[in-house]
């Protein structure tokens, strides 16, 4: 099986990244892990992907050191904390793992900052 390349350009890790959530919240099912799900229905090896997540594999990218660990130490390039510092994709309003839509939203308003800052 050929596997798309994993995206390491931020524009296209914020786009894949939303892509991917507003796509789990959509077709969500019970049955797996919906991240892996999406992932392997769009060619991606997520093997090959930190936490299954674009921007964990991100911060993986730009610290090889650093053990993604959002609820402690935070993730220093994670694409959102590089929007907002001290931000983390386990905050209770709008955790990742919730699939309720208000991480997505959460997404696209951190995208909308990034985006005015260019």
């Amino acid at each position: 099986m050929l596997f798309k390349k994993v995206p390491t350009e931020l524009d296209e890790v914020w786009s894949e990244c939303i892509r991917m959530h507003e796509n789990i919240c959509a077709f969500l099912s019970n049955k797996g892990a919906p991240k892996e799900i999406w992932l392997r229905q769009q060619k991606y090896d997520f093997c090959k992907i930190a936490s299954s997540c674009f921007f964990c594999q991100y911060d993986d990218d730009h610290n090889p050191n650093h053990l993604p660990d959002p609820a402690r130490t935070g993730c220093p390039s994670c694409p959102g904390v590089l929007v907002e510092p001290g931000w983390t994709c386990m905050n209770v309003n709008f955790a990742y793992g919730n699939y309720d839509g208000k991480f997505v939203i959460e997404l696209k308003r951190l995208d909308e900052i990034r985006k005015a800052a260019k």
